[in-house]
């Protein structure tokens, strides 16, 4: 494996990053990302990128869900 950094992450390290990322950068009451490095993370138009996040929503009953979504190698996911 030769291309980008080949961070490898088991399922259960992805939902603890969408977590932190869900609680404005704490983990387990603790802060460890600024809440202001999330917001800029989360700060974008639809379709767009925010420090490689995805922003998308979803409809719902009439209501908006705004969504964020990390794509990685071997098509991992993470969705907030």
């Amino acid at each position: 494996m030769t291309n980008f950094s080949q961070l490898s992450l088991t399922p259960g390290d992805l939902v603890k990053l969408a977590k932190v990322y869900k609680d404005k950068g704490k983990w387990n009451g603790k802060q460890i990302l600024s809440e202001s490095w999330v917001n800029k993370t989360f700060d974008t138009d639809y379709g767009d990128y925010g420090y490689a996040w995805k922003h998308k929503y979803y409809n719902l009953d009439g209501k908006r869900f705004d969504s964020y979504l990390a794509t990685g190698n071997g098509g991992q996911k993470i969705s907030v």
